[in-house]
């Protein structure tokens, strides 16, 4: 059996990529064209990216804003939970030494960076990309062509940007 690779996670998987129809799924090409121009439909589409891809069309009507693939959102998925663990580590064993009250105050960073990567992970959209008008879904960092997606994604970056700050639960 042949191996493919999804041209957006980049996963390579040991069954056909998924193809579209012109009659019943152009919405869905025309919104993945539109966020990775580079992307031929006749390349096909993993079947994880191409669920997650319809759900977050379904929660917004239209394209959804995303400017990390797969592989981003389980890095930052990672990297909020370790530093979920970090900070509750730190909580610890400033309790167990009976550390000043004071000194939790520098426990807001690990909690702040659990908080920001599960949050970006959730929505898709890397804060640092957004505020530079660029995308990573595959293995490269690209310009967003779109002068409107990319405004978009800059205020969802500054929306997120302020989530941990302004919300005990995002």
């Amino acid at each position: 059996m042949a191996a493919y690779t999804c041209p957006t996670c980049n996963e390579k998987m040991e069954r056909d990529m998924l193809l579209f129809y012109k009659h019943t799924d152009q919405h869905i090409v025309d919104a993945i064209k539109k966020q990775n121009p580079q992307w031929v439909s006749e390349d096909g589409y993993c079947p994880k990216c191409l669920r997650a891809f319809k759900q977050q069309m379904a929660k917004g009507g239209t394209a959804p804003l995303v400017n990390i693939g797969i592989g981003g959102v389980r890095l930052r998925t990672a990297i909020g939970c370790i530093a979920l663990v970090i900070g509750i580590g730190g909580l610890l064993a400033m309790e167990q030494s009976d550390a000043p009250k004071l000194w939790r105050l520098c426990l807001f960073i690990p909690f702040f960076v659990a908080m920001l990567g599960l949050i970006q992970a959730r929505e898709n959209v890397c804060v640092f990309f957004g505020m530079r008008g660029t995308q990573k879904t595959g293995n490269q960092e690209e310009r967003i062509s779109d002068p409107g997606l990319e405004e978009a994604l800059r205020n969802a970056s500054k929306k997120i940007l302020l989530l941990p700050l302004c919300s005990p639960y995002a």
